[in-house]
């Protein structure tokens, strides 16, 4: 049974986020201290933007920009695919992999609940692949299999 993503993948929680006018220096700062890999721009409550890794990469140092000098809003990417919380893992990764994202803020009410990461959803299939192999075994063996007697 496909899993959905709060809270069987990832639990409510902090999101990590950074003003649009802030350096990309201090995004990427920021990603490093917290360990993310991307943080959400937000108006308020509402989602502006997210700035990954792979953002500051291809759109700041390949084009040989100053970090200090070039704002968030700049290497941002402002539409933002997001997935809701009772969507399914599998609907979250089919969208990662369509778009090629790493991370899908979870939306709802037009609310920020939380970060989903492709690491996560890999996680959250290899438990339920053991899960599964597990019983298995156990329906194939029997419960006393490798019991001592």
């Amino acid at each position: 049974m496909p899993k959905r993503i709060i809270p069987d993948i990832v639990s409510e929680g902090r999101v990590h986020s950074i003003s649009a006018q802030a350096s990309v220096r201090e995004a990427a700062k920021q990603m490093s201290d917290k360990h993310v890999g991307c943080l959400v721009i937000l108006q308020g409550s509402n989602l502006r933007g997210i700035i990954t890794e792979r953002d500051i990469m291809t759109r700041v140092v390949a084009l040989g920009l100053d970090a200090d000098a070039t704002p968030v809003s700049i290497a941002m990417t402002s539409r933002v695919d997001t997935v809701g919380p009772d969507e399914s893992s599998d609907q979250a990764l089919m969208r990662m992999q369509e778009g090629g994202y790493r991370h899908l803020p979870i939306i709802k009410d037009g609310t920020v609940l939380g970060m989903v990461s492709v690491r996560d959803l890999y996680a959250a299939a290899l438990g339920s692949c053991e899960h599964e192999l597990k019983e298995c075994e156990t329906y194939i063996q029997g419960e006393t299999y490798g019991a001592a007697h």
